[in-house]
């Protein structure tokens, strides 16, 4: 027989049985008025019933690589970046690799349809911005935390852009128009869930110009308030993008030096896509 005799308080005995007391932090939550059984959040994967559903997760370096956060769900993160992805304020972050992620909607129409003086100039916008409906890419996440975040992981951005560039753009002869960004180069590259690989930003538009995709640091959180656009990546060098194309000055834009069309590789509008920044040297 398991069990023991023990006095009672109060003289009598009682039988307590060993298998009991070793199930009886168990029942703890049910003696403190818990109605529902305990959550399962947190218990081992070999606790779990067979039948738990499973997430896609990362390591968390903030806890040794041992426990796990979810992953983006509107596409993978690049592959074979050094360093581990946190989640801050809407942005994975990956320190190590100096790289931020964002999820964002494609909207092609928009983009298409925008009209002068800035069509077809917006590669990513957020989504409360001025500028939102004119523009390739929208996103939730605040063009100033990012430039922020882009900042802490080490970008510089060479000057920047000056405001007269815009101002002054149907100048003739003044230099101002024909500045170039020339802060850090990113490195830009764009996954959704039925996509076949991660796409470079210059593989997914069409540039009649034929000089391409350069994109640079600007940051430019001093010239925010001029217009408020919530410009987070511009298609030409730029005074309101935090990041912009080298590639093309505003002069180029207005003069038509190239236009930027969106490409057949693109997914169908409203689509949810992972957009990937990396900084590079200088």
């Amino acid at each position: 027989m398991t069990g023991a005799l023990r006095p009672r308080h109060g003289g009598g005995i009682a039988l307590v049985s060993t298998a009991l007391l070793s199930g009886l932090h168990l029942l703890a939550p049910f003696a403190a008025g818990v109605s529902a059984p305990p959550s399962i959040d947190g218990m081992p994967p070999h606790l779990l019933p067979a039948d738990t559903p499973q997430v896609d997760t990362l390591p968390d370096p903030v806890h040794g690589n041992t426990d796990r956060v979810p992953g983006p769900e509107a596409g993978e993160l690049p592959p074979g970046l050094p360093g581990a992805w946190t989640e801050e304020n809407g942005l994975w972050i990956n320190r190590e690799a100096r790289a931020i992620s964002l999820t964002a909607s494609v909207q092609a129409d928009a983009f298409m349809a925008s009209l002068p003086p800035d069509h077809q100039y917006h590669g990513l916008v957020n989504v409360d911005g001025g500028a939102a409906s004119k523009a390739l890419f929208v996103t939730e996440v605040d063009d100033l935390e990012i430039a922020r975040v882009l900042r802490e992981l080490g970008a510089q951005d060479g000057g920047g852009v000056p405001m007269s560039a815009w101002n002054l753009r149907w100048v003739p002869l003044v230099p101002q128009p024909g500045s170039r960004v020339q802060g850090s180069p990113i490195e830009v590259t764009i996954h959704w869930q039925s996509a076949e690989r991660h796409f470079s930003l210059e593989e997914l538009v069409e540039d009649s110009g034929g000089e391409g995709v350069e994109i640079r640091f600007g940051g430019n959180e001093e010239h925010s308030h001029h217009w408020e656009s919530g410009c987070i990546l511009c298609f030409f060098s730029c005074p309101g993008g935090v990041v912009s194309n080298a590639a093309y000055t505003i002069r180029d834009h207005q003069r038509g030096a190239t236009t930027f069309d969106a490409g057949t590789r693109l997914p169908p509008d409203g689509t949810r896509i992972q957009i990937t920044f990396v900084v590079g040297p200088g």
